[in-house]
């Protein structure tokens, strides 16, 4: 049961809500259902403890973990969106309006640090078998940017 009305969220609330009810497995705590996890998300944009950046129906939700270090989480408005374009501007967009020295994400797909490395981050490492994605526990991909190496790969 949704503890909103899905019609007053915001365009950027339903590509955020819209993909995790697409890919339950993108849930950042797979210990609450997708709409608590949603909710979760909202309530930190509506106390604006986070932030999201949307470009052409693909968004990043940042969340700062300090001054200069911010993890981020992607959602698009469908499955098969071209993340990389949209990616690169919206990088640039944080690093041009936030203090961040470096964001990070972690992937549950190897193919996403693939696509990121065309964007500028690069791969950081793998936790291994470190998610339950409904079937067997999977690798974590960790991705980064600095804000130094995203200079240099925009040059």
């Amino acid at each position: 049961m949704k503890d909103f009305d899905y019609d007053s969220l915001t365009k950027i609330e339903k590509i955020i809500y819209n993909s995790i009810k697409r890919n339950p497995g993108s849930i950042q705590d797979d210990n609450v259902s997708p709409e608590r996890n949603f909710m979760n998300i909202k309530s930190q944009l509506d106390n604006l403890s986070a932030w999201a950046i949307e470009d052409d129906g693909f968004v990043i939700l940042i969340q700062p973990e300090t001054k200069h270090l911010a993890r981020c989480h992607f959602y698009s408005e469908n499955s098969t969106y071209n993340w990389l374009k949209a990616g690169k501007r919206i990088t640039k967009f944080i690093f041009d309006n936030f203090p961040f020295q470096k964001v990070y994400n972690m992937f549950g797909d190897r193919r996403m640090s693939v696509v990121g490395k065309r964007g500028g981050w690069k791969h950081e490492g793998v936790i291994e078998r470190a998610y339950w994605d409904g079937e067997k526990y999977t690798d974590l991909y960790i991705g980064s940017v600095s804000r130094d190496d995203y200079d240099k790969f925009c040059e």
